[in-house]
């Protein structure tokens, strides 16, 4: 049973990583999308 639920832990850990990751890409979207907007 203790296995299982360090197995569960670490698995929700890459998942919060994996979406903390997931915004930081969508925040550089955004700011490309800004900065390519912006008059040369």
């Amino acid at each position: 049973m203790a296995v299982e639920d360090v197995a569960g832990s670490v698995a929700l850990l890459a998942v919060a990583g994996h979406m903390v990751s997931d915004v930081c890409a969508i925040a550089a979207s955004h700011w490309a999308i800004d900065l390519a907007a912006r008059p040369a």
